[in-house]
């Protein structure tokens, strides 16, 4: 999906109308060719477009391939004069679904991974000359260190119950840590649980002060609603009211995205049925075929 998705982006770019392509290039401090230099237009294109709406696209993690998804996106809506930011980890959520038991490595070392990371998705804004903002801006170290301090404060038994501006980051940490462990016991991880939390905390933290920083009007984001990079902030802008995109791969062979558009709190699975799909489903028996696939996916 990441390599398509990046063809298709770069397919986007070449065909942008040359005066796009000019301002883009000037923002990531590339030369012009004499064709384009030749062409340049006196028409200027405001960074916020010919809309003032800005949808704000929200990354747990920059440094995937998922990222060229939303690249296209972003690219479709600036191109329509819509304005849109990223905001994505810089390092400071230090607990991530990039961890896992199974490259277990102590907590001090998480952090080595994080520069070769964001270094991957700040290239790829940069190079399609997309705004972006990193979530160190919203949460100094300052307010670091004092979420650290809560967290190593917290008892035990306060962990999954921790709540913060109503965003319910114990038991986002509690889903996280448990992706993490692979279906492992937490029962003598409870530094791994604190990690989690801690980035949780962080990424509430960062949503609340770019929600009255950047006053967006719209968030598009992966349907990673029940993980640490995601869930605090898709709490906290919902709850603030802002109509929200989730977006999904698809488990189809054509690999497209699926998309969900929802408004308030709602923490259904992109993949999930209504109740009404789910009552008229239910009452049909499986075929040969689907008990095949469900044996083959247990298994």
């Amino acid at each position: 999906m990441g390599y398509k998705a990046k063809e298709l982006a770069r397919i986007i770019f070449r065909h942008l109308p040359i005066n796009w392509r000019i301002v883009i290039k000037r923002w990531v401090g590339r030369d012009l060719s004499l064709v384009e230099r030749l062409s340049l237009l006196d028409i200027p294109i405001a960074e916020n477009g010919a809309d003032s709406t800005q949808v704000l696209f929200w990354r747990g993690i920059p440094g995937r391939a998922s990222i060229y998804s939303e690249v296209i996106i972003a690219l479709a809506l600036r191109m329509r004069g819509i304005s849109t930011r990223f905001i994505i980890c810089d390092g400071v959520l230090s607990g991530c679904i990039q961890r896992s038991i199974e490259n277990d490595k102590p907590i001090s070392e998480w952090r080595k991974r994080c520069h070769q990371c964001v270094r991957y998705g700040i290239r790829i804004l940069e190079d399609y000359g997309i705004p972006y903002v990193v979530m160190s801006k919203f949460v100094s170290r300052d307010k670091q260190a004092e979420i650290r301090k809560i967290c190593s404060e917290l008892s035990s038994g306060d962990l999954d119950n921790c709540e913060y501006c109503t965003v319910p980051v114990g038991q986002i940490a509690i889903t996280s840590a448990g992706r993490y462990l692979r279906g492992q016991s937490l029962e003598g991880h409870e530094a791994i649980l604190r990690e989690y939390l801690f980035s949780s905390l962080v990424c509430s933290e960062a949503a609340m002060v770019a929600l009255g920083d950047l006053k967006p009007s719209r968030v598009f984001m992966q349907a990673h609603i029940e993980y640490e990079g995601w869930a605090p902030a898709y709490v906290v802008l919902t709850r603030a009211g802002l109509p929200t995109t989730l977006w999904g791969g698809d488990i189809g062979q054509d690999r497209c995205i699926t998309l969900r558009n929802v408004a308030g709190m709602d923490w259904r699975s992109i993949y999930s049925l209504s109740d009404e799909v789910w009552e008229e489903r239910s009452k049909k028996p499986l075929t040969s075929e689907e008990v095949k696939a469900l044996m083959a996916a247990i298994v």
